[in-house]
């Protein structure tokens, strides 16, 4: 009889741990993303009112009143830096809100402005993006060669930080899922 007993393979019990309940509902998501769209096309439509409005240089400016001889080249470069200036003075201050509004409700996950701030944060980061890209593009088209270094670092230091923070975010949830 010992033989046999040790024959049978022992089991251990599985323990099975209840699915996680998110802490946000499906429908707060849902109005999230949509909150996030709508702060975008807002966003949008600033920037393009803002620039209208205050952009000093016009694209059909010409150089001299007398002549109907245009330098478009000149007045391009100044409308488009000045468009950048434009776009970098209303992006900045919008990030800083929705950055002071996430760290506000980051640790107040029962309130419902925990969720909103992403929208906001969302939409903040996504005119970042757009602000780099728009930087990117007047580089390369102004100086060339230049441009395409700076391009390429900025793009390398990009991932260098967005790798170093996804591997010590998974380190992170590594560590937790251990302890």
């Amino acid at each position: 009889m010992d033989m046999q007993a040790n024959i049978l393979p022992t089991s251990t019990p599985v323990v099975q741990t209840p699915p996680s309940k998110s802490k946000h509902s499906g429908l707060s998501i849902l109005f999230m993303i949509l909150l996030t769209g709508v702060l975008i096309i807002l966003s949008e439509k600033i920037l393009f009112d803002v620039n209208k409005a205050f952009n000093p240089s016009d694209r059909t400016t010409c150089t001299s009143s007398y002549s109907r001889t245009c330098d478009y080249t000149s007045t391009r470069d100044k409308y488009e830096a000045n468009r950048l200036l434009i776009h970098a003075l209303v992006t900045l201050p919008i990030l800083l809100g929705a950055v002071l509004l996430y760290l506000l409700y980051e640790r107040k996950t029962t309130s419902g402005g925990h969720v909103a701030s992403w929208a906001y944060f969302g939409a903040a980061f996504w005119l970042c993006i757009r602000l780099l890209g728009e930087m990117m593009y007047f580089l390369i088209r102004k100086y060339e060669s230049l441009g395409i270094y700076i391009v390429l670092a900025v793009f390398a230091a990009i991932l260098t930080w967005l790798i170093v923070a996804f591997q010590r975010r998974h380190a992170a949830r590594i560590a937790q899922h251990i302890q």
